[in-house]
């Protein structure tokens, strides 16, 4: 069992994830709205995974995956996004991200994730 931030502006997508990420057995530790709610959330918490997705307003979730690494550099940050294009996918990488994860959200492409990163 992990211990999970998730961040995200859409309400909807955040209870997604938490509804998958509980169904897959791990525990939320909070939700933010933004980028900034997340890096101050990870501070709190020090979770074993954050999901950050990357369009968010004020700081988003490239700004929020290069504070937490300040923090800790051995965190462990799953990207999600709509966007499919090379620089995103070649952004998150350089940037530390776990994973890049592609919207709809399922819970196949989560798990998936999550198996590699040993959760």
């Amino acid at each position: 069992m992990a211990r999970v931030l998730v961040a995200d502006d859409a309400n909807i997508i955040r209870l997604i994830l938490k509804r998958i990420l509980e169904e897959l057995g791990h525990q939320i530790v909070g939700l933010a709205i933004d980028g900034n709610e997340a890096v101050e959330m990870y501070k709190l918490f020090l979770p074993d995974l954050v999901i950050l997705d990357v369009q968010m307003p004020g700081s988003d979730g490239f700004d929020a995956l290069l504070k937490i690494k300040e923090i800790n550099e051995q965190a462990k940050v799953i990207l999600i996004s709509s966007f499919a294009d090379a620089e995103y996918i070649n952004g998150a990488k350089i940037c530390g991200a776990s994973a890049y994860i592609l919207k709809p959200i399922t819970l196949d492409k989560i798990s998936d994730a999550l198996n590699i990163e040993g959760f």
